[in-house]
């Protein structure tokens, strides 16, 4: 059973399996009336480098406040209907045999759900994905002499090898 933050009830639980990139993950899904909660493998660790293989999993407990879910639908998947959660950046799938019951569930959840933290109510990347780029870009140094953008750890230019100022 998943831990619950004071005032957080159950409103459904279930078995699910989360489909999509990597190998399918069989668990446990909760919605309560503040997030839904993957319960059984997830990620461990940072997020890896496009190309890099699969994600390490180990056993644990993915909290998705339910301000950051747009959308709670039936989708069609390669293996028949889904459930599928449209969040603020990205799509996420399960397989459940009640797709609809759970859809439902969760759009009637967020209706009365808390609302996002302070400064988070914009939508974040999703309500603009332009301007998004355009801040992830801004945050990257700056080479003074050549123009060239360098990674966010980067002490010297890897395009002249000049050094980047503070």
């Amino acid at each position: 059973m998943v831990e619950l933050n004071p005032g957080e009830t159950v409103v459904h639980s279930g078995p699910v399996v989360w489909v999509g990139t990597g190998v399918p993950r069989p668990g446990t899904l909760t919605l309560t009336n503040h997030a839904i909660l993957f319960e059984g493998p997830i990620p461990v660790g940072p997020p890896r480098p496009p190309g890099s293989g699969p994600p390490v999993l180990q056993p644990g407990v993915r909290r998705i406040p339910l301000w950051r879910c747009r959308d709670a639908k039936v989708s069609q998947g390669p293996a028949g209907p889904r459930l599928e959660l449209d969040l603020l950046e990205h799509s996420i799938f399960f397989r459940t045999p009640e797709h609809q019951q759970w859809a439902a569930a969760i759009n009637q959840a967020r209706a009365t759900a808390p609302p996002p933290p302070p400064g988070m109510a914009g939508g974040g990347a999703a309500a603009n994905p332009a301007a998004a780029i355009a801040a992830r870009r801004a945050a990257l140094p700056k080479c003074t002499y050549c123009g060239n953008i360098n990674g966010a750890m980067a002490t010297k230019c890897q395009s002249c090898g000049a050094p980047l100022s503070a």
